[in-house]
């Protein structure tokens, strides 16, 4: 029986914040997006746009159409034969309804959570499950098509929506809850003294926590001797991994590496 990893443990790398030309402010076309994907260091990519897997779908879409591999010019098709042999995932970047007060300044802090699905999710199913959501009194409806809508005016109840989730079959054990820390729109922007309760309940909630400070995946990993298990235990439950990721809108921008 030949190994399917013959050398081994090896490291590979991922980059679960990519957005494609469906999500707003995006700057190139799909054809330099597949270019981008296809030549990256990655091993694993997850496609990120808000409140959409448009582009995770239009990937898959000329993955699986085989006259595809005949459009375009070389460099498209040998990036596109290069993608196949890379796992896709589909990656929805939200944005809460809750606005705290800062405890670095009097303004707001617009937190963000990001929805990392198993690629043996539908992407149809996926987008039925945005499209149902409300905003504003209104299901999104034929609004998601519209990316800077989803960009601007979306913003959910993150507890409601995950246990929306959860109560679906489609998706229970299907997805992972990714929150930024000390990244755009994360958790490290809640007063600790005014919002104490809600800090360690979203940190808790969290699988993943945003974050490519040494210091804070030490601490989130409970291996800070200054503390205590049961501090850990009461702060956010247990060991939690943190990931940064690239944050790309532009297919001139290598994945896979940090700016």
């Amino acid at each position: 029986m030949t190994a399917k990893y013959p050398k081994g443990t090896e490291w590979r790398i991922w980059d679960l914040h990519v957005h494609s030309p469906a999500s707003a402010n995006y700057i190139g076309s799909w054809e330099e997006f597949i270019q981008q994907l296809g030549n990256s260091k990655c091993a694993v990519i997850g496609i990120n746009d808000y409140t959409s897997v448009a582009g995770y779908k239009e990937v898959r879409r000329r993955l699986d159409d085989p006259a595809e591999a005949h459009k375009g010019n070389e460099a498209y098709q040998e990036a596109l034969k290069k993608l196949r042999a890379k796992t896709l995932l589909p990656v929805v970047e939200f944005r809460m309804n809750t606005v705290l007060q800062n405890k670095n300044s009097k303004s707001g802090t617009r937190l963000n959570f990001h929805i990392i699905f198993s690629d043996a999710v539908k992407a149809d199913d996926i987008e039925t499950f945005i499209k149902g959501l409300t905003v504003k009194d209104a299901m999104i409806g034929s609004r998601y098509d519209d990316p800077k809508f989803l960009l601007n005016d979306v913003s959910l109840n993150f507890d409601d929506t995950v246990k929306k989730l959860n109560a679906d079959a489609t998706f229970k054990d299907k997805f992972l809850l990714w929150l930024p820390y000390d990244e755009y729109g994360g958790l490290d922007d809640i007063d600790p003294k005014a919002d104490k309760y809600f800090k360690e309940g979203l940190t808790k909630a969290a699988d993943i926590l945003g974050s490519s400070n040494e210091k804070q995946r030490f601490f989130f990993l409970c291996k800070n001797e200054k503390f205590k298990p049961e501090e850990y235990a009461e702060w956010f439950g247990g060991p939690k991994p943190c990931i940064k990721g690239s944050d790309t809108h532009n297919a001139s921008h290598e994945i896979g590496r940090l700016k």
